[in-house]
């Protein structure tokens, strides 16, 4: 279950490692094409967030102060899922779509079920801005964040699973988006 009494604070952070990387993390150190891996990469994918998690979780003990926290995807982190669940490391998982210019959603209109069944603490989004970029589109990102922040607050009132809001905002240096 989410730790709905732990509450981030400049006393007691939040200390997350984040490895909800998804295409690039394929592409660039696996060879992933299209973001499509065969069978030998996926293992090798899954198999790298799972060492990744193991020096996370070696370092529990020697934490100076705060939470320890996991940024991972369920595509190739379902198993560090389960073992921060069981560690009692804060949870997060991304709901964005990897590899993509504009804020879209990773499970399309399933994208709750997935954060209901992960479990969470936060369900994660990485949003891309810049008061340079194209206004609609940028009023359609917001929208869509929107809907999101929206819904989870909806999911705590009907389930009282309270899956809170964390947005990783880039800005860009330039008028135009770009990965």
């Amino acid at each position: 279950m989410p730790d709905h009494g732990y509450h981030p604070s400049p006393e007691n952070p939040l200390l997350i490692m984040a490895m909800d990387h998804r295409a690039s993390f394929g592409r660039s150190l696996f060879g992933v094409s299209g973001d499509r891996p065969d069978e030998a990469q996926l293992a090798a994918m899954e198999a790298a967030k799972q060492l990744i998690y193991a020096g996370l979780a070696s370092a529990l003990p020697r934490l100076p102060g705060g939470r320890a926290g996991v940024l991972v995807d369920e595509r190739y982190g379902q198993p560090v899922i389960e073992a921060a669940r069981r560690d009692g490391v804060v949870l997060a998982v991304p709901v964005e779509r990897s590899g993509r210019d504009w804020f879209e959603l990773e499970w399309g209109q399933d994208w709750l079920e997935h954060v209901t069944s992960a479990r969470p603490a936060f369900a994660k989004v990485l949003v891309r801005d810049n008061p340079a970029f194209p206004p609609g589109s940028r009023e359609q990102q917001l929208r869509a964040l929107r809907e999101v922040s929206d819904a989870l607050a909806a999911q705590y009132r009907r389930a009282k699973s309270r899956y809170r809001l964390a947005i990783s905002l880039t800005v860009s240096s330039s008028g135009a988006p770009r990965l």
